[in-house]
């Protein structure tokens, strides 16, 4: 079923390993992306790792904490795809 939610791994839940920089409309080099980072606020919209697209509005410098594998628009930047 496309919408049935998956559990949790022990990799969902270990600490961050890697990041590498998001380009926007550009899939991450390192395939699903656990969480990111956003270095200065604003919008950001992505595809879930369910494959929902999503706006976050006023996304505030930290993490944000979201599996997703495309950021597809962004006002926020300084974004880094954590692993």
């Amino acid at each position: 079923m496309a919408n049935e939610r998956p559990f949790l791994t022990a990799s969902d839940i270990a600490p961050v390993v890697d990041a590498a920089a998001i380009t926007v409309n550009t899939a991450y080099a390192g395939g699903m992306a656990r969480g990111i980072y956003v270095g200065v606020t604003g919008n950001i919209t992505l595809t879930t790792k369910m494959g929902n697209s999503v706006t976050f509005s006023n996304v505030p410098v930290g993490i944000l904490w979201v599996q997703s594998t495309i950021v597809t628009a962004a006002t926020a930047s300084s974004l880094l795809a954590l692993y």
